[in-house]
């Protein structure tokens, strides 16, 4: 009896926990997308003697995003905004960060890019404990070339996610021979991290195979 209800306890957290966690996430963005104008029109409304509707400033906020996308689609709306691209792009510090976040988000927004090619395991932070990460590209820049002498420029740029929340992570650089590259696509990887390890995908030795044909770690 006690095993029954232990093995219904865990089957039901496992179901719920994704779920919950979905939920929790959503909230948390909503909350903070609502801030982003919420906070300002509060106040107006509460000096008009108004009361404030939560999610009204979530609402202004995707019709000022609507609105931005829609100018974009004609001439005069394009200047306007490479005229404020280049009035930002003359602030130094801004100037950096608009741009990694423009090609951060030109990745994700390309079909023919994937921001993570490939999930992998990783022998991290330690030796002989293996966590997943994921494949951005071989590494470049100044650090190929600083570490070209011990890797023979086959080093990999590696992000290895946290756990429920994969958006945060460590960036490490590994030798393309110290990593494990995984036949697992690289959503299923990114359930098996969000779940804590509970929601792993069964597959056949027949997949493992036709996916190990698909990419190997030459085709990185």
């Amino acid at each position: 009896m006690l095993k029954r209800l232990r093995s219904l306890l865990v089957t039901g957290i496992i179901t719920i926990t994704p779920v919950g966690l979905s939920i929790y996430i959503l909230v948390i963005i909503f909350n903070w997308l609502d801030s982003v104008l919420g906070t300002v029109i509060q106040q107006v409304l509460h000096r008009l003697g108004l009361f404030y509707i939560p999610g009204l400033g979530f609402i202004l906020l995707l019709l000022l995003i609507l609105a931005v996308g829609l100018l974009t689609q004609v001439y005069l709306g394009r200047q306007l905004i490479r005229l404020g691209q280049r009035l930002v792009e003359r602030i130094p510090f801004l100037s950096k960060l608009t741009k990694a976040v423009r090609q951060i988000m030109d990745s994700l927004a390309s079909s023919k890019s994937e921001l993570f090619r490939q999930a992998l395991l990783v022998e991290y932070p330690r030796h002989g404990i293996w966590s997943i990460g994921f494949l951005t590209r071989r590494a470049g820049g100044e650090v190929r070339e600083r570490l070209r002498p011990q890797h023979d420029n086959k080093l990999l740029s590696v992000f290895i996610p946290t756990t429920p929340n994969p958006t945060s992570g460590m960036l490490v650089y590994v030798a393309e021979e110290e990593v494990i590259i995984l036949d697992m696509p690289v959503d299923e990887a990114v359930k098996l991290i969000v779940s804590g390890g509970a929601l792993v995908t069964q597959t056949t030795p027949e997949e493992h195979a036709r996916r190990r044909e698909g990419h190997s770690p030459g085709q990185v």
